[in-house]
């Protein structure tokens, strides 16, 4: 009967040392400042990250108002007879809506549309193509 009691007693004995070694380990960071350490060498803090600039990802008003309207006439007659649609409000154009062009691509939208996406976007809604921004640096 007392030769049960050994080996339960060895595996109990083992199972706390293996929990206790586990639970007393150094973390990833305490090791790597004790080996930086035998080395000789001092561990600088990272350097801090500066806070992100926002760059506005839209059009300067100037540029957004540069881009040519049309007028679309009594016939109602579109230069594609399937862009009859603004791809941005998905209403149908009207005789007398006044539409804006796109100088890269020549799609063509509604100009509060267009002028609302163009505030937040510099790129064309359909096609995704950069648009050209107006420099306002004037050479002497």
């Amino acid at each position: 009967m007392v030769d049960i009691y050994i080996p339960i007693a060895i595996v109990l004995a083992l199972a706390f040392i293996l929990a206790w070694c586990w639970t007393c380990r150094p973390s990833q960071a305490q090791v790597v400042v004790a080996v930086a350490s035998m080395m000789g060498q001092e561990l600088q803090p990272p350097p801090t990250a500066e806070p992100a600039v926002e760059v506005p990802k839209g059009l300067a008003q100037e540029t957004i108002d540069s881009y040519p309207r049309v007028v679309i006439g009594e016939s109602g007659r579109m230069i594609q007879p399937d862009d009859d649609t603004c791809p941005i409000c998905l209403i149908e154009y009207h005789t007398k809506d006044v539409l804006k062009i796109l100088p890269m691509c020549l799609h063509r939208f509604h100009v509060n549309c267009l002028d609302e996406w163009l505030v937040s976007n510099g790129s064309c809604p359909i096609c995704r193509v950069d648009l050209p921004c107006l420099s306002t640096h004037v050479d002497p």
